[in-house]
């Protein structure tokens, strides 16, 4: 058995197509982060990610599954990976990463640009979402050390 933890997180903003960078649109998604054991994630920072995202006109409350690799200390970079099935049936894939800058960390640690792509590599949109400091108490709360 391993010491474990997991969390919850809510990521809010805007996206627009490619091509069309005045048309925004809203974009969340709603992630359950889990590592298996702390120990590992002290060197490789990765958790697995699951939920749902809610793109416009895109993926309405999509499943997600994913990983986010948390390096905030000494790579200064947060980042999110995840593969969804749109509305149309079609598989896409979304990378983001926080850059966190330590003399900005209430921008950085909460600001996420992002971009969506569809299952042939095109880049079909941008985005960037926010961490709301409303969700704060709720995202501490969410927080749990488990034996896995």
């Amino acid at each position: 058995m391993a010491l474990g933890f997991e969390f919850s997180e809510e990521m809010s903003g805007t996206y627009h197509r490619v091509g069309e960078p005045t048309e925004e649109h809203p974009f969340v998604f709603r992630v359950k982060a889990e590592a298996a054991s702390l120990v590992r994630n002290l060197f490789d920072g990765k958790a697995a990610m699951t939920g749902t995202v809610e793109m416009a006109g895109v993926a309405e409350r999509a499943a997600l599954k994913g990983t986010l690799t948390m390096k905030p200390l000494l790579a200064r970079f947060i980042r999110y990976e995840f593969d969804f099935t749109g509305d149309d049936g079609r598989a896409y894939h979304y990378a983001g990463e926080k850059t966190i800058n330590h003399f900005r960390p209430g921008r950085s640690w909460t600001t996420l640009p992002g971009s969506v792509w569809d299952a042939e590599g095109k880049e079909v949109a941008k985005s960037v979402t926010y961490f709301d400091m409303k969700t704060l108490v709720p995202f501490l709360r969410s927080w749990k050390l488990r034996l896995r």
